[in-house]
């Protein structure tokens, strides 16, 4: 069996307060989009689960998620049967879009339809927890607000379908831990959540534009001044608004003009830089 892995966006995030146990909790949007990699499952004759990927700067061993998500799954429904996993990566590592979040929840759906377990979406998020909290909000469709600590996922109703996103990100990525560890709470981006939600949901470009921001912008542009660079001439080529993907370092910028996302891509292209034209699922 072989399945797409898509990729995620973040619409907005804002990160409400740290507890003590140095967790955030969190307001967010985000969105699939027409960006993935491929997994492909096949039994096997041997007892162990063997991982293979094309990205060699990926480990194919228990430190994968997709490895963690796999054995979850044969332990719990105690499953003796080995696995030959191949993982072929278009998603870019350190980037923000949740590639390996991404291919965690997608093991988890192809096992279960392999051997017929008929997990509920219920089933399916609580082997997501156990492997990360960001994996829950990639068995839902569409755009999802995620809540508290990333276990409270809500489905958005969105209109605004029509917007042309441009992925843009610097030949090195940002370690998600460094860049929460250097967010100031007290300086940082806040953005109304509530008001984007308004925009999707009343297809008003305008107001979607005014108020996606990312709390996390702030530390990571800290750590890569090159996304700054990158971001102002995103709006020099054209671009509408820009905001940094999760943790980063990939940028999302956002229009209506196909042509104005054409030039994005030739200008990064011709720099060796990751480019992608996609759109929301």
């Amino acid at each position: 069996m072989i399945n797409n892995s898509y990729a995620k966006i973040n619409l907005a995030i804002n990160l409400i307060k740290k507890d003590e146990n140095n967790y955030h909790q969190l307001d967010m949007l985000t969105s699939k989009v027409k960006l993935y990699d491929k997994i492909e499952i096949k039994l096997a004759k041997h007892k162990n689960i063997k991982l293979t990927c094309s990205n060699r700067f990926i480990p194919c061993n228990s430190k994968n998620l997709v490895y963690r998500a796999a054995n979850l799954v044969l332990t719990k429904y105690n499953i003796e049967t080995g696995l030959d996993i191949k993982i072929t990566k278009y998603i870019p590592i350190q980037a923000g879009l949740g590639g390996g979040s991404a291919n965690a929840a997608t093991t988890i759906e192809m096992l279960n339809k392999i051997f017929k377990l008929n997990m509920t979406l219920e089933d399916k998020i609580s082997l997501g927890e156990q492997l990360g909290s960001d994996i829950p909000l990639f068995f839902h469709n569409g755009v999802c607000r995620v809540q508290g600590y990333g276990e409270k996922v809500s489905i958005v109703n969105n209109l605004l379908k029509d917007m042309v996103i441009v992925l843009v990100k610097p030949n090195r990525g940002l370690s998600t831990k460094q860049v929460y560890q250097n967010v100031n709470l007290n300086t940082c981006n806040h953005p109304n959540v509530d008001l984007v939600v308004k925009a999707l949901e009343n297809n008003d470009y305008p107001l979607f534009i005014d108020n996606i921001a990312n709390s996390l912008e702030e530390s990571a542009t800290s750590l890569k001044p090159l996304i700054n660079e990158m971001i102002d001439e995103l709006y020099h080529l054209g671009i509408d608004k820009c905001i940094v993907c999760g943790s980063g370092s990939t940028i999302v910028g956002f229009t209506k003009n196909k042509d104005v996302a054409l030039k994005i891509k030739e200008t990064y292209y011709n720099k060796n830089n990751f480019v992608f034209i996609t759109k929301m699922i």
